[in-house]
Order: structure tokens, then C-alpha cells, then sequence
């Protein structure tokens, strides 16, 4: 499969994406791996550590939808892509959902995971579902198609909250951690817009995996903690597991 994102959000040289990987990160291992998407050299290093105990495992790849055109142009809340090799990894269509393989060309989230997995970990193959998740209804039709997948690893690819301040959108992280922590529903305080992140309906969406939430650590403009802390930005990109 083509890829389109190259020399854009990641390297297309081999030795500065090599450059960015640490190879001397710590592994996790977890159930559920959520890691933002950005530009790459923003989320090296969470993806250093994230990707590095993966090797061998089928992995599902989850992803929201950004572009509205996308959303509109199919009736479907879930796609997949065909089969094939896309930056050197197994791509493995999700059953039973529409394969649409224009949307590789609107959101880059998989193929920037596929480039940093390539580099990292070997022997993978990779499900894709990108997500249009509009109510409850959607929400739980997704929750109850994962739970085929009880072998694979999740990945969540998205940013847990955004906001037009810092402080509006450390407020949205906030409540979406302290929920995720506690085990609680996401969908009201979502439904009531106190939940901006482009992910929160994929992390309620998985909840029953189980096990506990726990914040490996966030960026947020220049600022990178292992602890959520209010900083100048407007995005917070959180590394996160359900172990």
C-alpha cells in the first residue's frame, strides 16, 4: 500500500527516523497502549517505549476520524484498509467492516504508527479500524465487536484533550484521567462537551478490557511529565496503559 505522509509527520529516511527512536527506552507491557499522534519527533519517545515489547503480537490498531469529508463521504462509524504491506508491516483488514483504503490518505495516525513499529518491534500484524463514533449507540457497538479480540494487543492512537487555552484544555484531561482512573463512564461528561481529546469515545469504547489506567506520561507544548501538570499549550498528548 502507498504511503502518503513521508518527510511530513515522519522521517522518509530510514536513518533520522532511527535517530529519533531511543533504543534504550524502557519496555511496557500492558493490554492497552494509548499514544498520541503528532508530528514525530514530538512522540519518539513515548513510541520508543510503547512499541518495544510488541514484538510477534497481533495488534488492533484504533483510530479516530479527523477529516469531515471522510466522515461524510461513508455511511459507516468504522473502516479498515486491505490487506497488504504498508512501512514494512503486515496490514490485516478488521472483519466485517467496510475496507476503505482513501482514508490513508486523510489521516496519517496508522502510518506513522507503522513507521516507528517497523523500526522498533518485528513479526506484527496489524488490524485497523478508523472510527467515527457519534453517540452512545455507535460507542457500544464497538465495544461489543472488540471483544473478539481477546489475543491482541490495543492501540489507541489519539490526544487526549484539546482546548482553545491551556487551562481549558487541562481541565479536559484532567476529568477525562481521574474517570479513566476510577473505571467511570466517559459518555456523560463527554456528551456534555467537558471532553475535547479526538479519543475519549475510543477510551470508553474500551473500558471492559479491564485492569487498571495508568498515565505513563504527557507532553503538552514544550512540557513533558510523568505526572498530567498544567503547562503552556493547548494539546495534551498522553502515553497511557491498561495493564
Amino acid at each position: 500500500m502507498e504511503t502518503f505522509f513521508q518527510d511530513i509527520l515522519y522521517p522518509g529516511s530510514i536513518e533520522r527516523l532511527d535517530a529519533l527512536i531511543d533504543g534504550n527506552a524502557d519496555a511496557v507491557s500492558a493490554r492497552l497502549i494509548l499514544l498520541p499522534h503528532a508530528e514525530a519527533s514530538l512522540v519518539a519517545p513515548f513510541y520508543s517505549s510503547a512499541l518495544k515489547g510488541l514484538s510477534g503480537k497481533r495488534i488492533l490498531f484504533l483510530a479516530p476520524m479527523h477529516n469531515e469529508r471522510m466522515q461524510s463521504h461513508s455511511d459507516d462509524s468504522l473502516l479498515t484498509v486491505s490487506e497488504g504491506m504498508l512501512n514494512g508491516v503486515h496490514v490485516e483488514s478488521a472483519p466485517s467492516i467496510t475496507v476503505e483504503n482513501s482514508i490513508l490518505e486523510e489521516e496519517y495516525s496508522l502510518e506513522l504508527f507503522l513507521a516507528f513499529l517497523s523500526r522498533i518491534s518485528e513479526g506484527n500484524t496489524v488490524i485497523p479500524i478508523f472510527t467515527s463514533l457519534s453517540g452512545r449507540k455507535e460507542i457500544r457497538q464497538l465495544a461489543s465487536y472488540l471483544e473478539a479480540f481477546s489475543d491482541e494487543v490495543i492501540v489507541i492512537s489519539g490526544n487526549l484533550a484539546s482546548g482553545n487555552t491551556n487551562q481549558e484544555a487541562y481541565r479536559s484531561a484532567s476529568l477525562a484521567l481521574s474517570l479513566l482512573k476510577n473505571n467511570e463512564s466517559l459518555l456523560d461528561e463527554g456528551n456534555r462537551g467537558h471532553l475535547s481529546g479526538c479519543c475519549w469515545q475510543l477510551l470508553e469504547a474500551t473500558r471492559g478490557v479491564g485492569g487498571s489506567f495508568t498515565l505513563i506520561a504527557s507532553r503538552c507544548g514544550e512540557s513533558v511529565s510523568n505526572e498530567l501538570v498544567e503547562a503552556e499549550g493547548k494539546v495534551y498528548q498522553v502515553f497511557a496503559v491498561r495493564k
